[in-house]
């Protein structure tokens, strides 16, 4: 079992992991582009679109044990369309802070530090 770590230390893991992902330069990176990265890494890692009547509670959602994240169909949409609210909303960041965070405390990515 991981062990807790607070808001502070999850962004210090997700900033050295995302350097370690070659996307250190980006203030916010395009989250589709990290988890393809991350796809490519790690075999285990994955994403699953929902549609959005079954996530009526939640933009994404993060499953550690699974290693997968779900996120409702208009976010992944408005991902791909580039709309602010789909990349940057806070629940979704949030979720996808904890995925990257768990991808990074793996251990399995090049030139990432686990914190």
């Amino acid at each position: 079992m991981s062990s807790y770590r607070t808001d502070e230390q999850l962004e210090a893991l997700v900033r050295k992991f995302l350097r370690g992902l070659g996307l250190a330069d980006k203030a916010r990176p395009d989250l589709l582009t990290v988890i393809v990265k991350i796809k490519h890494l790690d075999r285990h890692f994955n994403y699953r679109r929902v549609p959005d009547e079954q996530m009526a509670e939640a933009e994404a959602e993060w499953d550690s044990a699974g290693r997968l994240i779900r996120m409702r169909e208009s976010v992944f949409i408005g991902m791909n369309r580039n709309e602010p609210r789909a990349r940057m909303g806070g629940r979704t960041r949030s979720c996808c802070r904890r995925a990257f965070a768990s991808a990074a405390a793996t251990r399995r990515f090049p030139n990432s530090a686990k914190g």
